[in-house]
């Protein structure tokens, strides 16, 4: 029997977002099993190989996945005044996608509650603490209308056949919250692409670090710290320069490497030329995951100055790279690495303290500490973390339709 499991969210497989939210989605396409037909309702970046409204049959990676786009999204990384995740649910609504027959997944509230799509049933993940999205750090624009919000959300969880929650704590919160969908609300650990992240051979580190540096002018000789992500409120990029600079200020031949894009690119740059860090930090712009690897391969360490985070994909895949990591203290951070050895979690959220705690990183860094970090990676492997979420996407594609709380409109 072929299970149906469709993915509505407004994003592009083939395209150039870049997000903990989509590259789980990556990995969920291209890791699925024959028994499952893996379908995408989202945008498209490129409607001349992809146009809109129109049923295709891709190959991603060595996997066939059905993809319809609904629109066309031609910078989806920018913040647009009318926001994409209210764009899509509405134009779905007149789309006539039919998911009858299919076990839906969504990775955000706006899509289930807005589309009213039936389903044979629903999938629903929650990506961090649910009160993170109304935070004042957040970049998500609900914050503005925190009560709208946990409306949205009330009714998202009642039409979810399962919610999957990417944070312990998370986790808890929402089965306090909603006790008559507990049994219902489970937590899952994320992971990463390790077709992707790897650790890389000494004499591929050195190829890489020569090409990056050719690329974008800075020395290879120096040792370099890596801030990837959106450059949004929520990661704070603004912050890692900062903490860098205090760093930097005794390290002449530490460099930092800034891969990502955002809204905040002017500002970082105003700070970067405050500070009198050009020539010291570098904008790389957003990178592919093969080249966000080979970067990883060659970096001392990755710094995390998010406000907020529910279990970084990032940090996973910096360890699988080699990569030790140094955070400020956001979401499930302290359950993957272990403090001193594969990483240092900043004792306070403020750039003196993320500062002390990367100089502490870079003097505790050995030759064996690009194997430990590899090694403490492998749990969380799609290997290892798949394939209880594909048995669930068949429990649900078993059930019959009329019994789910997609068709109730």
């Amino acid at each position: 029997m072929t299970i149906r499991v469709c993915t509505v969210h407004p994003f592009d497989p083939w395209g150039s977002k870049i997000g903990g939210i989509e590259t789980l989605i990556r990995s969920m396409l291209r890791h699925a099993p024959e028994d499952i037909r893996m379908e995408v309702a989202g945008v498209t970046e490129n409607p001349a190989d992809r146009p809109v409204r129109r049923w295709q049959t891709l190959w991603y990676g060595e996997r066939e996945v059905h993809f319809f786009p609904v629109f066309s999204v031609r910078k989806p990384n920018l913040r647009t005044r009318f926001p994409l995740f209210l764009q899509f649910p509405l134009r779905l609504r007149f789309t006539r996608l039919n998911l009858r027959e299919a076990v839906a997944v969504y990775h955000r509230v706006e899509p289930l509650v807005f589309s009213t799509l039936p389903a044979r049933a629903n999938v629903l993940f929650i990506h961090g603490h649910p009160q993170e999205i109304t935070s004042p750090a957040s970049e998500v624009r609900w914050r503005h209308v925190p009560r709208l919000y946990q409306a949205v959300e009330a009714r998202a969880i009642r039409q979810a056949d399962r919610i999957f929650v990417i944070s312990q704590t998370g986790t808890g919160w929402l089965r306090k919250r909603y006790p008559e969908k507990k049994g219902h609300i489970a937590f899952l650990a994320t992971w990463y692409n390790d077709d992707v992240f790897r650790l890389a051979a000494e004499g591929e580190r050195e190829r890489a670090r020569l090409a990056f540096a050719q690329r974008f002018n800075f020395d290879p000789a120096g040792r370099f710290v890596l801030f990837a992500g959106r450059w949004e409120a929520q990661k704070n990029p603004g912050l890692a320069i900062e903490a860098f600079a205090r760093a930097a200020a005794s390290r002449e031949s530490l460099h930092l490497l800034l891969a990502g894009s955002g809204g905040l690119e002017k500002a970082m740059r105003e700070v970067v030329n405050e500070l009198g860090m050009i020539g010291r930090i570098h904008f790389l712009g957003p990178l592919r995951a093969p080249e966000l690897a080979a970067v990883m391969g060659f970096c001392d360490t990755l710094l995390v100055s998010s406000c907020f985070e529910g279990m970084p994909i990032l940090v996973l895949e910096a360890l699988a790279c080699g990569l030790p990591v140094v955070s400020t203290e956001a979401g499930e951070i302290r359950k993957i690495i272990e403090e001193g050895v594969t990483g240092v979690v900043s004792a306070e959220y403020t750039p003196d303290s993320l500062a002390q705690a990367l100089e502490m990183m870079l003097e505790r860094i050995v030759p064996e500490t690009r194997e430990i970090c590899s090694q403490a990676a492998a749990p969380y492997s799609p290997k290892a973390r798949l394939s209880g979420l594909y048995d669930v996407f068949r429990e649900l594609g078993g059930k019959s339709s009329a019994t789910t709380h997609g068709d109730s409109g």
